[in-house]
């Protein structure tokens, strides 16, 4: 059982309190099984816009308590917003150390090559660092940037590493903000599900990258995520693309359905030339 974040325990508080939310700040699996259990109440405002506000408190506070063991949402969103919790830490809030994992290691890692000043804590940082550096966020959840800074997941470590070499295929426009996975955390998911920032996947131009974009796109949808396709990927793939790409994955990927129709070219080259092409290739 899934306990609830930092920013979603916030946002039901605030409901607690008697407010309205937007619907769409309440756009996750948590609030959603609220809503379908009764919990919760969609009040329209208006075209195509739409609040939610808490059904009844008390019943709603009464269930959180049952469910969750959650007694206290101030001294759980001081709990969850404070650093990784210990195990005595979590005893003493919930009253069982397995109802929240101690991850030693997580949330993900930031990088930029323009001025963002950022949002944690209450506390404000600023990017770039210096060259040879990038930041690990461990509190994903109180992490805040400005909306019109453009999040760009770097499938890869070494684009990400030395991203200022892949500059060239960024609009100049716009503001990036670069990051990088652990392992198989969702931490970047997560939190991009929590802010209205646009997404670009910057991955390799083969099927399974485009697999892995599509889950961001599912979760994202078509107004805020895009796939990163420079204007001559097509024709690389075609003169330098490497075959072992294309059959390492071709098991794999014997049911790919597209789901973004904007990436039906560059779907077609690859499978039409039976290769794909590393991001790396775009590097200065």
């Amino acid at each position: 059982m899934r306990l609830p974040t930092p920013t979603e325990i916030g946002r039901l508080k605030r409901l607690l309190d008697g407010e309205q939310l937007p619907s769409s700040q309440l756009n996750t699996v948590f609030f959603e099984e609220l809503l379908n259990e009764g919990y919760l109440m969609i009040v329209p405002k208006g075209k195509n816009r739409s609040a939610v506000i808490a059904r009844d408190k008390d019943y709603l506070a009464k269930h959180i308590s049952q469910k969750w063991q959650i007694k206290d949402i101030d001294e759980y969103v001081s709990f969850r917003e404070g650093p990784s919790p210990t195990r005595i830490e979590v005893q003493n809030v919930l009253g069982d150390t397995k109802a929240l994992s101690v991850v030693s290691y997580q949330g993900f890692l930031v990088t930029a090559y323009d001025e963002i000043d950022y949002h944690l804590h209450g506390q404000t940082g600023h990017l770039p660092l210096i060259d040879g550096s990038m930041l690990h966020i461990f509190d994903f959840d109180a992490l805040s940037i400005p909306e019109d800074v453009v999040v760009v997941y770097v499938e890869n470590f070494t684009p990400f590493r030395y991203i200022t070499r892949y500059r060239h295929l960024f609009d100049r426009q716009y503001r990036y903000m670069f990051v990088s996975r652990y392992g198989t955390s969702s931490a970047i998911n997560e939190w991009l599900k929590s802010i209205p920032n646009k997404y670009i996947h910057f991955g390799d131009f083969d099927l399974d990258g485009i697999k892995i974009y599509q889950k961001f796109y599912g979760e994202l949808g078509a107004n805020r995520a895009s796939f990163l396709i420079p204007d001559d990927v097509e024709k690389r793939i075609r003169t330098k693309g490497n075959p072992h790409l294309y059959y390492a994955q071709e098991n794999r990927n014997e049911r790919f359905v597209l789901k973004d129709k904007r990436l039906y070219n560059l779907v077609s080259t690859i499978t039409e030339c039976h290769a794909g092409y590393e991001q790396e290739g775009y590097a200065l």
